[in-house]
């Protein structure tokens, strides 16, 4: 473009030169004079300057207060005063003071061009661009204003300074001073006044037919239509082919009906209500339509979105971009992106600031996008003087260095030009622009809502403003486009169309679901395990580095090292990721033979040769991986030059593999790959992003609240995205532990007390048999031993599964495995249905050297495994399971991290028998018939749930009703009885985790202990070694108390709880116990073998609840048993297991107790203790008279079991003894006894000589030392 207002410096030397060979007189005032015309074309182009770069400042955008909108203090300001509070807009004055009598008079002096007059003829030097009509009466300084203020400082202005790039500041310059407010045609013209009029004829017809709705009309904005249709036919004339819009829901409807296509009849049906399927509201809805331009048509998407404004931006930008990539369209000319914001969201909403940073990065550009901006100059009630701290609302969007159009909305042919405009610079440049239409909002937020409460002078000036369609039909009048008949009959025309529809509405049933903007998913199945030479090929050909390509010397260690992992048969977690990235982007066709077993299980599907898949994965540091984990691009030590490994694999005909960091974003990020994911060729591609921490998510709310969560039952819309969210307490502080599992799983569509989603009560009665009978034949099978029997019934279980799967909104995954997270993320594209899937993914685990998997774990016929038992599919620690079914006590479920923590403590505490691990992988939909096959096949095991979150976050409050309902619904009728289900947590808690590393591993360390350890029932002590003898569950465990660590432990004599241990008072290597299993076992504590060390078994008859050693040399055993009855057995050498006597049903004894005037008898309960008193030799057996606490005791000789005495409280002590059951007793000498019940309590009692009952010979008595407090834990409690 020739410079305008410059003279060039030759014709100056030249002019200057030829001067001086004049007279000297002469010469001089030719210089002057010269000089005169070089300083007034500096001015002259000062002001040319002035007028493009500030004229937005002084332009009569205002459509309310035309050119009163110039002055600098409206008394509502609608854009910012100039010289206001924050600081005076200085650059802007000179623009204003030349124009203050605009268009009387210029004021030249504000440029220094006091010696000049408007009728002056521009000096010779100024050069005219070529883009400008040619004037044969020549530029004066007047016309010369007139053209500029025409172009920037009317209807319409254009902020373009701040672009750096001058091609393009030239560009818009010579478009926009070549219109210079110049109409279109006339034909262009008409079409603008057709699609005007519908669009204020449908808003007049909305208020009359539905007056009490909301319908967040567009009165006032009308010239959107016209605007959208300009943009429209410019871009398909320039080559675009498919629109994909996103707004929100000021103008919507009429949108919909005059720019997309819908049909008013779907509205008003939509508006009475008529759609029992809708799952939005009629405003929020999308559609696809076509525009018909002549012979052209455009394909057209508009995106459903929700009250959230512009969070359907991302969005609409990932469709946008995936249309792109999927038709191979490298230049981005033939899929755009229009946005349509308002003027308060524009510039007050964060995540439109993201959206504007992604516009020219590589793996998230689209090739500019189109915005529209309705700036009615309010936000619902809030002036713009308090919504932003700009000028303009668009001030946002010159980080990218996008144009910016702002026009008066009245002026629809000033409207047309810069939707034209913008379209023609996003074609050229492909980078974004906007369009700023400033209007006005006739009617309130909605229109129950009165806007003069708020905006008074505003809504004055509304009163008396004639509608936009009005002004621009006068327009046309006045141009002889066409009469006032003419215009009144279209008018009318157009609302009888309207009101035709909205009578046949009323005559239609539910309107075709037209709002859907993604059909239903068709996809084929397929399987997810792959031959194991197959993955060989893949992970060797994906870590082989490229020749001439310098590697980092880790990267390279860390690639041959996984290259060992597929020749030594398990690979860890980075690899089965990459595995299953690869496999997905090859065209494989399954091998039939090695898939038989997994064709057995989904007879009903066709399995098809899947071609190859995108893969996109994208995130914070993903390329990498935030653990150091992943390096997908690696970088040429010398040249810096990014590699993708998976970029050509070399194994034949593979899709595009996209890995790629992002911006510091998640909202923006994660709306845009949920939108990537939702097109139609997306259906063969895996989608996903990762946040570099799970709680990082956090950011993303509204996407997953709004788009993730609920899409599909709003709009239809199905997605297979992936959230790789990595997850794990693990010292690392509140930030950076917690992805927030349990905020994921509250957003399930899914009934804890309802398993199977059904229509109707015969459907439900149906699903519950077949769900019942898949239960009933994995465990029939697996009783039975067949093992391709129980293949079968886990496979058609797991297709009932999927079934429920496909019936829910979303899917919660914590992986254990590498096989697994390979099986569900092929899961995510090899099925029939498109669920998003949140992933809690690992952190500790990618480099933890147990979390490895065999390569058959993801080989042909396996699959993904919803719960991984112990020792069964997929179990990667099968060489370290033990078979607990018979005798395990406790069954854990747990899910992630914690399982690799709790499987290793309890190898280190020998449990392997007693404590099943159970891995929840799917915790979401809940896995019921597989937990159900769990908790069956352990019925007398006591169920725990483990979690390392808080108790008040994590999955614990979602399994807990659900294992309830699993457990009575599906297990088999005699193990239908409740079973509880206890859980094992950190204590609430309002932050994730702890900042303190020391406190993380005492946390830890305090939950293996409560999800390890049992009640101990006995302990003794013996003289030797200083050992120490406890039973837990089954099993005897000996203490080194002195070196306070374990010596040895006792889990072969016993197969059921033991109850009772002591060690024989004369010979203390010598250890009894006994348990519920009837046995007394006696075993020499010398021995290290247990095999060695059982000196014998004495078979008692009964449980054993208590014993003790009596007689002179103690070689005389008195054994109690839970039923009340009491043995003697010879433990000598002699008569070892001799019974010697016997004495059956203690409960017949009553005692009758005397006190206070009131008799009260005492009945045998249940065993408490029994003891040896050695002064007397005698043996007693103390019982619970009941459960309130009252005590009797028996005297035990080899002739009888008789009462011996009571214990009481004193009358009137005010003191309390046991008031719940007595659990515990010592007997000191002197006649004492210590007690210590389930209330809490431990009582003192001494012995008194006064009898008062029948039969018995003594009492004791409480002593006052009971109510002495005890400590624990620092804290001051009841007594205990």
């Amino acid at each position: 473009m020739a410079s305008c207002c410059r003279l060039p410096r030759a014709v100056l030397q030249r002019k200057l030169l030829g001067l001086g060979r004049r007279g000297s007189a002469a010469a001089k005032d030719g210089a002057q004079d010269c000089m005169r015309d070089w300083h007034a074309s500096v001015r002259i182009y000062q002001l040319a300057q002035a007028l493009r770069h500030r004229g937005h400042l002084a332009a009569q955008l205002d459509p309310l207060r035309g050119k009163q909108s110039r002055k600098l203090s409206p008394k509502e300001p609608v854009h910012w005063r100039i010289g206001g509070r924050h600081g005076s807009k200085v650059a802007s004055i000179d623009v204003n003071r030349l124009l203050a009598n605009y268009p009387d008079s210029i004021d030249l002096s504000v440029f220094a061009l006091d010696g000049f007059a408007e009728s002056d003829r521009l000096p010779e030097g100024v050069a005219i661009p070529t883009s400008w009509p040619s004037n044969v009466d020549g530029w004066t300084l007047r016309t010369f204003v007139d053209r500029l203020c025409r172009a920037y400082v009317g209807s319409l202005s254009i902020e373009h300074q701040h672009i750096d790039n001058p091609v393009e500041r030239h560009w818009l310059e010579d478009r926009v001073e070549a219109w210079a407010g110049c109409p279109p045609e006339a034909p262009k013209r008409r079409k603008a006044l057709h699609r005007l009029l519908r669009a204020e004829t449908f808003e007049r017809f909305l208020g009359e037919r539905f007056a009490k709705a909301k319908r967040f009309g567009l009165t006032g904005c009308e010239a959107l239509l016209p605007a959208l249709w300009a943009m429209a036919e410019k871009a398909s004339e320039l080559g675009v082919e498919q629109l994909q819009l996103g707004m929100a829901h000021r103008g919507r409807l009429n949108v919909l009906v005059n720019f997309m296509g819908k049909r008013v009849w779907e509205v008003c049906s939509e508006f009475g209500e008529q759609n029992d399927f809708l799952g939005d509201l009629k405003y929020h809805l999308g559609t696809r339509g076509t525009c018909q331009i002549g012979s052209a048509s455009v394909q057209l998407t508009l995106a459903p979105n929700p009250s959230h404004l512009e969070a359907v931006d991302p969005v609409v930008l990932g469709m946008t971009r995936a249309k792109q990539d999927y038709m191979g369209n490298q230049d981005m000319r033939k899929v755009a992106a229009v946005l349509i914001h308002g003027d308060a969201s524009f510039c007050g909403q964060g995540i439109l600031a993201e959206c504007l940073q992604l516009a020219d990065l590589p793996a998230y550009t689209t090739g500019g996008t189109v915005h529209f901006v309705i700036n009615n100059m309010v936000g619902f009630t809030t002036d713009p003087r308090a919504a932003r701290s700009s000028y303009h609302c668009t001030n946002v969007a010159k980080v990218n260095d996008a144009p910016i159009i702002h026009v008066n909305a009245d002026d629809v042919d000033a409207v047309i030009f810069a939707s034209t405009l913008a379209a023609d610079f996003r074609q050229r440049f492909r980078k974004d622009v906007v369009v700023d239409l400033v209007c006005y909002r006739r009617e309130g937020h909605s229109e129950a809502e009165d806007a003069s409460l708020t905006q008074p002078l505003t809504h004055k000036l509304m009163q008396s403003h004639d509608p936009v369609a009005e002004q621009y039909t006068q327009t046309l009048i006045d141009a002889g486009l066409l009469s006032q008949e003419e215009a009144d009959e279209e008018v009318n025309q157009i609302y009888e169309e309207f009101d035709a529809e909205h009578r046949y509405s009323q005559l239609q049933g539910p309107c075709p679901q037209t709002w859907r903007v993604k059909e239903p998913s068709t996809r084929p199945v397929n399987i997810t395990g792959l031959p194991v030479s197959w993955l060989t090929a893949i992970g060797e050909a994906a870590y082989r580095i490229p020749e001439g390509v310098s590697a980092h010397a880790t990267v390279r260690k860390l690639f041959q090292s996984r290259r060992a992992q597929l020749h030594s048969g398990r690979i860890d977690w980075p690899t089965a990721e990459l595995l299953a990235f690869g496999s997905l982007l090859l065209r494989f066709d399954p091998d039939r033979e090695a898939i038989r077993t997994g064709l057995l299980h989904h007879d009903d599907h066709q399995y098809v040769v899947h071609p190859p898949c995108h893969v996109r994965l994208s995130g914070q540091d993903v390329e990498r991986g935030t653990f150091n984990q992943r390096h997908c691009i690696i970088h040429d030590q010398g040249t810096a030059i990014p590699h993708s490994i998976l970029s050509n694999l070399g194994l034949g005909e593979q899709s595009e593999a996209i890995v790629c960091n992002s911006s510091l974003s998640e909202l923006a990020i994660l709306g845009f790959e949920y939108g990537y994911s939702l097109e139609e060729g997306a259906g063969l591609a895996l989608t996903m992003w990762e946040a570099q921490f799970g709680d990082f998510a956090n950011c993303a709310q509204p996407i997953i609240d709004n788009f993730v969560a609920s899409g599909e039952q709003k709009w239809g819309n199905c997605s297979n995205l992936v959230m790789l969210l990595p997850h794990g307490l693990e010292g690392q502080g509140p930030e950076h532990s917690s992805a927030r599992p349990e905020r994921f799983l509250q957003l399930l569509d899914e009934d804890p007390n309802v398993l199977w989603p059904a229509e109707n009560e015969e459907l439900t009665e149906k699903t519950k048999r077949q769900a019942r009978e898949a239960v009933a034949n994995v465990l029939e099978a697996t009783a039975a031993g067949d093992a391709l029997a129980v293949e079968r019934s886990v496979g058609r279980l797991a297709v009932l599964q999927e079934s429920f799967d496909y019936c829910r909104n979303m899917l919660v995954a914590y992986i254990t495995t590498p096989a697994n997270l390979f099986h569900v993320l092929r899961r995510q594209v090899h099925r029939t249905f498109a669920k998003p899937l949140i992933l809690m993914s690992a952190k500790y685990l990618l480099h933890h050297r147990p979390c490895r998997s065999p390569l058959a774990h993801l080989a042909s016929g396996t699959r993904f495994q919803r719960v991984i038992q112990e020792g069964g599919s997929g179990d990667n620690m099968a060489a370290e399971a033990a078979d607990a079914n018979a005798t395990c006590k406790r069954l854990i479920f747990c899910s992630g991290k914690v399982f690799y923590e709790l499987h290793h403590a309890r190898c280190v505490r020998g449990l392997a028998g007693v404590v099943a691990l159970q891995r929840l992988e799917q915790v979401a939909p809940f896995p019921a018939m597989s937990v159900a096959v769990v908790a069956a096949q352990h019925p007398n095991a006591e169920i725990v749930w483990v979690q390392e979150e808080p108790v008040n976050m994590g999955p614990w409050s979602y399994v807990a009703p659900r294992f309830a309902t699993a457990l009575r619904e599906l297990s088999p009728e005699d193990q239908r009885q409740e079973r509880p289900l206890r859980c094992i947590a950190r204590p609430a808690a309002a932050s994730p985790a702890t900042p303190l590393f020391k406190v993380h591993r005492q946390e830890v360390r305090k939950l293996l202990d409560q999800a390890l350890s049992f009640d101990v029932y006995s302990c003794s002590v013996g003289c030797r070694d200083a050992a120490l003898a406890c039973a837990a569950s089954e099993k005897v465990y000996l203490f080194d108390v002195g070196q306070g660590k374990q010596k040895q432990v006792f889990k072969d004599s016993h197969t059921d709880v033991v109850n009772h241990v002591r060690f024989h008072p004369a010979e203390s290597q010598k250890l009894l116990t006994g348990a519920e299993d009837n046995l007394v076992v006696v075993l020499d504590t010398s021995k290290t073998r247990e095999d060695e060390a059982m000196l014998g078994v004495i078979p008692n008859e009964d449980c054993v609840r208590s014993f003790t050693m009596i007689g002179p040399d103690r070689n005389t055993l008195c054994c109690c048993s839970t039923v009340e009855d009491v043995r003697i057995w010879g433990l000598g050498d002699d008569n070892f297991g001799s019974l010697r006597a016997q004495f059956i049903g203690l409960r017949s004894h009553q005692l009758l107790m005397r006190g206070g005037g009131d008799d009260e008898d005492f009945g045998f309960g249940y065993v408490v203790e029994t003891f040896y008193d050695e002064p007397s030799s005698q043996a007693f057996l103390l019982a619970g008279a009941g459960n309130a606490g009252d005590l009797l005791l028996f005297r035990v000789t080899l002739a009888e079991a008789a009462p011996a005495a009571v214990f009481t409280v004193p009358a009137g002590s005010g003191m309390r003894g046991h008031e719940g059951i007595v659990r515990s007793a010592i007997c000191l000498p002197g006649g004492r006894v210590i007690t210590a019940g389930e209330d809490g309590r431990i009582c003192v009692w001494s012995e008194s000589p006064a009898g008062v009952g029948a039969g018995a010979s003594a009492q004791f008595q409480l002593e006052p030392t009971a109510y002495g407090a005890v400590r624990r834990g620092g804290q001051r409690d009841a007594p205990y």
